[in-house]
């Protein structure tokens, strides 16, 4: 693999034999590569371990809960049930992709939930108190039979069923039960009726005060604000009088 003669236009920058201090010819040190996989190396050569390519972020989707108008450049549209892909979460308003249209725009965060979460059933009440559960089931356009599921207050991770009820000496009322779990997989209230989803759904009334009807209705959830959307325009006010004047400006009746 080596020899006394060489070609000085090689001998730069190659590696001597160790027995005869001759320069390894370019031609014998090539012999001695070795395939690993697709990939040729040279086994005089000392390589770092390559680590797995990195899998990428999965993507955040999630589903309208509302329909919503575009009212300013930059913001996106939404349908009720239409899906898209989150960008980028800044604040109250999100990046987001559609995925029936592929527009890009901002969109209110509070106007969309995550898909495959109990987020977009009408009937899931995620961050309300059991106060605000009683409220919301004895306000106008809920009867009899009216429920929500709502997060445990006591048990985190946990889910308590609210059902609205007619009592014959307290008048309307609001009921509530635990929902548990089952170690076999389900959900129960009462163990004579378990349920698969976390919800028993409409017309159940095992073990309950009444037969569920519709789920609690819920009012559109104010947008957030969009940004400079608090500052008055100039142009709208119309000044009357002057009241005084200041070291910050003037004081005028409008």
């Amino acid at each position: 693999c080596c020899s006394s003669d060489y070609d000085e236009d090689w001998i730069e920058n190659i590696d001597i034999c160790e027995h005869c201090n001759y320069p390894i010819e370019p031609d014998s040190k090539r012999q001695g590569l070795i395939r690993n996989g697709s990939e040729v190396r040279d086994p005089l050569v000392t390589y770092e371990p390559s680590s797995p390519p990195c899998s990428p972020m999965q993507d955040k989707l999630v589903v309208a809960l509302y329909n919503y108008e575009p009212k300013h450049d930059g913001d996106l549209g939404l349908r009720k049930g239409e899906k898209l892909r989150v960008l980028e979460e800044n604040g109250e308003w999100w990046k987001a992709q559609s995925l029936t249209t592929g527009q890009e725009g901002l969109i209110p965060h509070n106007f969309v939930a995550l898909v495959n979460s109990l987020e977009p059933e009408p009937w899931f009440f995620r961050n309300i108190s059991r106060k605000d559960a009683e409220r919301q089931l004895l306000a106008s356009g809920n009867t009899h039979g009216s429920f929500l599921i709502r997060e445990s207050e006591t048990s985190k991770g946990s889910y308590s069923l609210s059902v609205r009820d007619l009592d014959e000496s307290q008048g309307e009322t609001v009921k509530h039960y635990k929902i548990r779990n089952l170690d076999s997989g389900g959900f129960y209230i009462s163990p004579r009726a378990p349920f698969g989803s976390a919800s028993p759904g409409p017309g159940s009334s095992d073990g309950l005060c009444c037969r569920l009807g519709k789920p609690c209705q819920t009012q559109k959830p104010q947008k957030p604000w969009w940004q400079d959307e608090w500052e008055v325009p100039r142009e709208s006010l119309k000044l009357v009088e002057k009241l005084g004047a200041g070291q910050f400006g003037e004081v005028w009746m409008g």
